[in-house]
């Protein structure tokens, strides 16, 4: 599996995901709400081969905020949704407050790679993304 990062509007992004955009099985998957990008988008693709295993469009807002939202992934693969999540926060890192809109479905993922619940609607959960401290060693000093 490679993870390919593309503008908002290039040529390949359009050509990869179209086929799934369009398709009523993902359509339904994302509650039929349309998919959408712009010049201010980045998206991040996993690929297996030259099929579409999942991707997150991630908008960069004026205010500083990276924001996941209207993404897609077959079957809920926990490690491609780890490997594009890896890839997100390394290009959000220390520029951008990073949140997301995840489908109540996926809310589990989500905090699994440190997401917080800020907000629950009944299909969607919006959340924020704070780095998972490192677990403290614990041992018993003599």
């Amino acid at each position: 599996m490679t993870i390919e990062i593309l503008e908002g509007q290039s040529k390949r992004l359009y050509s990869l995901v179209a086929p799934l955009v369009m398709n009523r099985d993902v359509l339904r998957q994302n509650n039929y709400y349309p998919f959408w990008t712009s010049p201010t988008h980045i998206w991040f693709l996993a690929l297996d081969k030259k099929n579409v295993k999942a991707f997150f469009p991630v908008e960069i807002t004026k205010k500083g905020e990276a924001k996941i939202n209207n993404y897609y992934m077959a079957k809920a693969d926990k490690r491609v949704f780890k490997s594009l999540i890896k890839e997100i926060t390394a290009f959000c890192h220390r520029k951008y407050t990073l949140t997301a809109v995840a489908l109540m479905q996926h809310k589990d993922l989500f905090e699994s790679v440190g997401f917080q619940i800020a907000k629950e609607w009944k299909l969607y959960v919006k959340m924020e993304y704070h780095k998972p401290k490192r677990a403290e060693k614990t041992g018993k000093k003599k």
